[in-house]
């Protein structure tokens, strides 16, 4: 399949939502069909948040760094890192600089979507570290064992009563976490900032899905940079 504009528009939304759902749009900038999509708080671009629309922009301009070599006067040259198609050139810092240059996921927690702690949650053992973090206990089973060692047993509601109790807390631990406002030992960095380093793999594997989608493989440019070329390049 040959990528044209219309699938390049369509891979820029897409890799938008994928940033935006896992907290890593912050400090992005694309160049694509001539045209750039930049992380811009507050902006709106064809109803989505923060982002900044601009036509008739030079990929070359936004691809350029520093080669090492210098110049007769001796400073610095700079050029373009890209594919000179430039079939879709993606700039980087924040959130995805670290993930793809160090191989961390470290986020602003209030910027990962539902969508995405939904699956974090899933996938990795920061909600059993929340939960421990707060009750002392992971599952409604332990927790209604930890009431009875406290209490009169007489007095600790049934354990069904206690499961349909549990659900909500769950919820209500959850909510508290991605407002900033929980704690889980090991996950916290301070300043609302999380890092969730079993999320690398699969958070890294869908970005690498989303390329191959369009029959795309890309490379890095300099270091906060990448840019992509078809398959049969």
């Amino acid at each position: 399949m040959r990528i044209n504009e219309t699938s390049k528009e369509k891979l820029t939304m897409e890799m938008i939502h994928f940033l935006k759902k896992w907290g890593m749009w912050s400090g992005v900038s694309i160049f694509v069909n001539g045209n750039s999509y930049s992380y811009e708080k507050g902006n709106e671009y064809n109803g989505i948040l923060d982002v900044a629309f601009e036509e008739k922009v030079d990929p070359e301009e936004g691809t350029k760094g520093i080669t090492g070599e210098k110049d007769a006067y001796g400073e610095y040259l700079w050029k373009s890192f890209a594919n000179p198609k430039h079939v879709f050139d993606m700039t980087y810092e924040g959130p995805l600089c670290t993930l793809l240059r160090y191989g961390e996921y470290e986020v602003n927690i209030k910027d990962i979507s539902r969508v995405g702690w939904d699956i974090i949650f899933d996938k990795s053992d920061i909600l059993e570290n929340i939960l421990y973090f707060k009750f002392d206990a992971t599952t409604a089973e332990e927790y209604w064992e930890q009431l009875i060692l406290e209490e009169d047993e007489e007095d600790v509601p049934p354990l069904e009563e206690v499961m349909v109790c549990w659900e909500k807390m769950v919820e209500d631990a959850k909510k508290e976490f991605m407002e900033g406002d929980g704690y889980a030992e090991g996950y916290n960095l301070g300043a609302d900032m999380v890092s969730i380093h079993e999320m690398v793999g699969y958070i890294s594997r869908e970005l690498d899905r989303i390329f191959e989608k369009y029959d795309l493989w890309y490379d890095f440019g300099f270091d906060w940079s990448l840019t992509c070329y078809e398959n049969d390049e």
